[in-house]
């Protein structure tokens, strides 16, 4: 990937970093909001809204960990250890 291409899929992340985090506010506040009418809050705090928590929070890790590897200038590269030559090869056994 060139260096363009890098800064765009950053650039892409860290927006959907931010949507994410506000969706967290989002989800967070209405929960927060629903308890107070809620005759169990335990019961409220636990079901859709906390697996939309952690729906939110798994992708957030992973945008994390993609910013992470674009920033040490290991974005891109495959993280089992194949090399393009590996990848070329490969292709070369398909067309067979």
């Amino acid at each position: 990937m060139i260096r363009s291409e890098i800064s765009s899929v950053r650039s892409r992340l860290l927006q959907q970093r931010e949507g994410l985090l506000q969706a967290f506010n989002d989800v967070v506040t209405h929960d927060m909001e629903s308890q107070m009418w809620d005759d169990d809050p335990a019961e409220a705090a636990v079901g859709v809204m906390g697996q939309r928590l952690q729906q939110l929070m798994d992708r957030l890790v992973e945008i994390d960990a993609a910013i992470e590897r674009i920033d040490g200038g290991e974005f891109g590269t495959c993280a089992e250890g194949i090399t393009d030559s590996d990848r070329d090869e490969a292709s070369r056994e398909e067309m067979k």
